[in-house]
């Protein structure tokens, strides 16, 4: 999949640069097709260590997962920020699958000392007898899709499309800041409602660390990630106010005036003659949940009020639905599904 580059001004921090520690493989000139698989693989570890994402690029084979024309992962920029590199990386045993595909394994550490992998990686000899590496286990992230507005970023520069699909994440060996960011800033994975914060994914993806370093709002299972965005807090103590506010002007105007949104005014009103200002209760109908996550934030609000027109009382059944949209300064605004504000 491509991805969205952001400005730097949305990035985070530099992590500072990580020690290069060169590969230790067996042998020494290369000749054999073993000796070859395990170069390659040898340069490639070298040349994460040392950052060189775009080094890479020439040691990937055409059908690879991640490669050198799809991929905005290849990016020295982007790489140099992520949480942490593969280094002292080993190249162990090496053997034929099948003629003209090796597998190598290589064990390395990432972050701290005691955190160890090892993976095993699969070599293609092309034309020529050229080795190219053609991927290794657990490369990609799936994302899950998701009824709720927002997307991913990833070391605050790249970002995921919106969750109406499922999409994967396909990077090169290191640990990478996910961060959950809602456009209109009402969403946050936090499941208490905090404002939320990046989280860690190591690639290639290992389920241990994902499970532990998901945000509680964001499910795992194996090497996939389940976002599930709720309402950050106080987001629905807004809405009250915002709703509240409207729906006492329409009954202080007999629903009537600017400040009645024709949402209201047309399931009250029709031609049936005027309502005695003041004279409006609302009582709420139930319903499930009254704000609930789509491409935007929804609400629905359904409602029974009395009234009295004519000098007789009436009761009617209204539904405010809308969407929640933010001011200038973050708060809750409503637009209604007739496309009016308030």
């Amino acid at each position: 999949m491509h991805f969205l580059r952001r400005s730097r001004w949305f990035r985070g921090a530099t992590v500072g640069a990580v020690l290069a520690i060169p590969l230790v493989a067996s042998g020494c000139t290369p000749a054999t097709a073993e000796d070859r698989a395990a170069n390659v693989v040898t340069e490639f570890f070298d040349l994460l260590a040392s950052g060189n994402a775009e080094g890479v690029r020439p040691l990937l084979a055409d059908d690879a997962e991640i490669t050198a024309d799809t991929s905005d992962f290849l990016d020295n920029s982007f790489y140099a920020d992520v949480v942490a590199r593969p280094t002292q990386a080993t190249v162990g045993n090496t053997y034929e699958f099948e003629p003209g595909l090796w597998y190598v394994n290589v064990d390395y550490v990432i972050g701290t000392a005691d955190t160890k992998r090892s993976i095993t990686v699969s070599v293609s000899e092309e034309t020529e007898g050229k080795p190219l590496i053609s991927g290794w286990l657990h490369s990609r992230l799936s994302i899950f899709p998701s009824e709720a507005p927002g997307f991913l970023t990833i070391n605050g520069s790249l970002q995921t499309t919106d969750f109406a699909k499922e999409q994967t994440v396909t990077a090169l060996p290191g640990i990478y800041s996910f961060e959950y960011v809602d456009p209109d800033g009402f969403g946050t994975l936090d499941a208490d409602g905090g404002k939320g914060s990046p989280f860690e994914v190591e690639f290639p993806v290992n389920s241990d660390q994902l499970t532990q370093s998901a945000p509680p709002s964001a499910g795992t299972h194996t090497t996939a990630l389940s976002p599930q965005p709720v309402l950050r807090e106080g987001v629905a103590d807004e809405f009250d106010t915002a709703l509240t506010k409207v729906i006492n002007s329409c009954s202080a105007t007999g629903f009537t005036g600017a400040t009645c949104p024709e949402e209201i005014t047309s399931q009250v009103n029709g031609d049936q003659g005027s309502i005695s200002a003041g004279t409006a209760t609302w009582t709420e109908r139930p319903v499930s949940e009254r704000i609930t996550p789509a491409d935007q934030w929804r609400f629905d609000a359904p409602y029974r009020v009395s009234f009295t027109r004519n000098g007789t009382t009436e009761t009617v059944e209204v539904d405010l639905q809308g969407i929640l949209l933010p001011d200038a300064r973050g708060h809750v605004t409503l637009e209604w599904d007739n496309g009016s504000d308030s």
